[in-house]
């Protein structure tokens, strides 16, 4: 069974949860690694960086590389770029939007500036 096939299996499985955008997205393939210079297409440097943030905080460096090193930064732009809806696109920048929003609320910082304890507080509520 290839990778396509495989994946058209796993949305009917799933009910169709998977977005037809990420299915695309997944099946165009992407490249582990930040490529040198990459300048987000979608999101902002600000909002890069508060990508790269929490995707590092879900996908910490280990003995493995973390989410900054495997490119989900780049990896996530990306998708809001070539294969997201533009109502997608535009809820998830939204909720950038809001998790900034609330980290400067309540600790007076914006989120990449707020502590590892405070990052993980507030994405855990």
């Amino acid at each position: 069974m290839d990778r396509r096939e495989a994946l058209k299996r796993l949305a009917l499985l799933t009910g169709g949860a998977l977005s037809m955008s990420t299915i695309a997205g997944v099946l165009g393939g992407c490249r582990a690694g930040s490529a040198p210079g990459y300048r987000p297409q979608t999101l902002s440097s600000d909002q890069h960086e508060l990508v790269a943030t929490i995707a590092e905080l879900i996908i910490p460096e280990t003995d493995t590389p973390g989410a900054r090193a495997a490119g989900v930064p780049e990896f996530i732009d990306r998708m809001l770029t070539d294969w997201m809806y533009a109502a997608e696109r535009e809820h998830f920048l939204q909720e950038l939007d809001r998790v900034d929003a609330l980290a400067q609320e309540r600790f007076g910082r914006p989120f990449v500036r707020a502590s590892e304890e405070q990052q993980v507080q507030l994405l855990q509520e």
